[in-house]
């Protein structure tokens, strides 16, 4: 019976990184609608500032209540981008933390880089091929080869020994009833050659 409690922590990683990637993937939306929002937002005002101009402007309009500065969170150096930015390290470092340490792919994505995936399907592809063909060279072509020179041997053999039928043909030997025995019709008895 497997440990519960490392099922239990698989699990809790599991949705650890999902709950990773899901808040990174809603943060960068959040970050693009927001960063186009302000942006609209402070063409807006400048356009009403321009329009609203030979009376002061807009904050000539509100007096103290008027908005004048929005906060750029989006920018590269916003807290928006800087939780985005350790939110994707975070998504990262999870999944290389989930990953086996397998010393051969890890060879094998030195070696190949980005075309590992390509290569390993080729490679397994191959092997699979070359073990068809060794299972096919060294154990069906012999015994095909030996049941083939078995049928020539026997089919251009000269000697014809008499064969022995009796034994195949035992229900063409067996004779019904004398008819002055009523108990059955389908008793029979036996009489051999």
């Amino acid at each position: 019976m497997p440990n519960k409690n490392v099922d239990r922590i698989n699990y809790i990683h599991y949705n650890v990184q999902r709950l990773a990637s899901l808040t990174r993937d809603a943060v960068e939306g959040i970050s693009t609608q927001l960063a186009a929002t302000s942006l609209m937002a402070f063409q807006n005002r400048v356009a009403l500032d321009m329009l609203l101009a030979d009376k002061g402007g807009v904050c000539a309009m509100f007096g103290d209540q008027c908005c004048t500065f929005i906060p750029n969170n989006t920018a590269p150096d916003g807290s928006v981008t800087k939780a985005l930015n350790g939110l994707r390290a975070l998504s990262t470092e999870l999944k290389e933390a989930s990953e086996l340490d397998n010393p051969l792919e890890a060879w094998m994505r030195g070696l190949f880089g980005k075309w590992k995936a390509l290569v390993m399907a080729v490679l397994t592809s191959l092997a699979c091929f070359l073990a068809i063909l060794i299972t096919c060279g060294c154990c069906c072509i012999p015994c095909a080869r030996t049941l083939c020179a078995r049928l020539i041997a026997t089919a251009l053999s000269k000697e014809d020994a008499p064969r022995d039928y009796e034994h195949q043909m035992v229900l063409l030997l067996v004779e019904p009833l004398p008819d002055d025995d009523e108990e059955s019709y389908c008793d029979m008895t036996l009489t051999v050659y």
